[in-house]
């Protein structure tokens, strides 16, 4: 996991109340994805995908025992990351949903059943976790218009971070080449005229 990936320890949790149980939503740092190399002194084009994560539990486990949804009588386990896709733009589903929001591929979490085993796609439990997921989803983005800022900001913060733990290796790097340089000096001096 990159640095970048990672979601601080005071990040704020929200709560949501659906039809099948309490679904909690953090808001993750945007992803960058960049376009070509830039070559010919050309800017990179980018795109800055904003990201929550959304869990049946508030740590985000994705494991029953830990929180669930009840679905016609049956536990289910949710963890997802999911990025806003750009104002206008939808992806048909499995289901023929159209929505503006885009499940990332998990391979530990996503849909679970009671025993921990992953929602087959073309079941209508997959259908129905999935509207739940869009109506917390929904709802989190009305009480929050700011989330995609917050989540560009949280990248461009660890962005930053990262490059000036870059620059305070390289500056630790720097002073133990020059003492080390000094230190030949040294013994350069010492030999005295004999250069």
């Amino acid at each position: 996991m990159r640095k970048w990936d990672t979601v601080g320890d005071e990040q704020k949790v929200y709560e949501y109340e659906t039809e099948g149980g309490k679904l909690y939503i953090r808001i993750l740092s945007a992803e960058l994805k960049t376009y070509g190399s830039g070559w010919n002194g050309k800017p990179v084009p980018e795109e800055l995908r904003p990201r929550v994560e959304i869990a049946t539990d508030s740590e985000f486990q994705a494991h029953v025992n830990k929180g669930f949804v009840m679905l016609r009588g049956r536990k289910y386990a949710i963890g997802d990351t999911v990025r806003r896709l750009p104002e206008g733009e939808g992806r048909l589903d499995d289901h023929g949903f159209t929505k503006g929001w885009y499940r990332e591929p998990a391979y530990f979490a996503g849909f679970r059943n009671g025993v921990g085993a992953k929602v087959n796609r073309e079941t209508k439990a997959y259908g129905a976790l999935r509207e739940l997921e869009f109506e917390a989803l929904n709802r989190f983005e009305e009480d929050h218009p700011d989330w995609q800022a917050e989540s560009i900001r949280l990248l461009f913060e660890s962005r930053r971070d990262f490059q000036r733990d870059k620059a305070k290796e390289a500056r630790a790097k720097a002073a133990k080449a020059i003492r080390e340089a000094d230190e030949w000096q040294a013994r350069i001096d010492q030999l005295g005229g004999a250069a």
